[in-house]
């Protein structure tokens, strides 16, 4: 769960279908922007930092902290609140100042959603994120939950983000090889998922085509989202052994 809220603010979600809106008319405007504890997928923080025109190393350092308590025993990165009152680095007065490539939980609220992999495919379930300062609950118009997350763009993130949580949330054992050197791994993964820059230097020496079967057009990828799908199939394939559509 993306947001990790308290439990007792999550609610069912009647029929698939509940009330929301958010716009700067509401006197909660930007409420829901402190004290967050959310986590970053990878694509998230690709989709940041190409907006800031920074590197991978830059965000994390000013914009990230390591959790290793949400998806144990995998390092994920978090959105590091900022000054005293703990708000978005990226709030203003007016808002999202990165709105157009804001997080997947962000895009989501007032929903939160619980992701698993069942080793074949990733299973969802949604709840109504609730909270006492939230008015845009109150708001007239309805939503069905598959239309919101049409409506928010979390679509197009989750091409990305399900590979992910595939691999995160699996209920498939470590290859014994990857538990007997654990902390050596889980800085492969780490780099492999957050550090795009890092794994587009390992996936073009020789050395990488040499163990893994690739396809050769991979040795002159340029696309930040071409190397994350390549980075999201090597990191499956060395922690569990499977296969894709591009390591085979």
């Amino acid at each position: 769960m993306n947001m990790n809220m308290d439990m007792r603010n999550l609610f069912p979600i009647e029929e698939g279908k509940f009330n929301f809106m958010c716009h700067k008319g509401l006197p909660c405007f930007t409420k829901c922007c402190f004290n967050l504890n959310l986590i970053l997928t990878p694509y998230d923080v690709l989709r940041i930092r190409k907006r800031l025109n920074i590197d991978s190393n830059t965000f994390i350092d000013t914009y990230a902290d390591i959790d290793m308590e949400e998806y144990p025993p995998f390092p994920v990165l978090k959105l590091r609140m900022m000054d005293k009152d703990k708000r978005c680095p990226f709030l203003t007065k007016e808002g999202c100042s990165i709105y157009e490539d804001r997080p997947t939980a962000c895009r989501l609220y007032p929903l939160a959603r619980a992701s698993t992999s069942t080793g074949k495919e990733v299973k969802e379930r949604f709840f109504l994120i609730k909270e006492d300062h939230c008015l845009g609950l109150k708001e007239n118009k309805q939503w069905e939950i598959k239309e919101w997350i049409r409506h928010e763009g979390v679509e197009e993130y989750d091409k990305f983000n399900f590979p992910w949580f595939e691999i995160v949330t699996s209920s498939d054992e470590l290859l014994p090889a990857v538990k007997d050197n654990l902390f050596k791994n889980m800085k492969a993964f780490f780099m492999a998922s957050y550090n795009l820059e890092s794994f587009k230097k390992y996936i073009l020496t020789d050395k990488f085509f040499k163990i893994y079967n690739v396809p050769e057009q991979y040795r002159n990828i340029s696309e930040d989202t071409d190397v994350l799908s390549l980075s999201l199939e090597w990191i499956r394939f060395v922690l569990y052994g499977k296969k894709g559509n591009i390591i085979s």
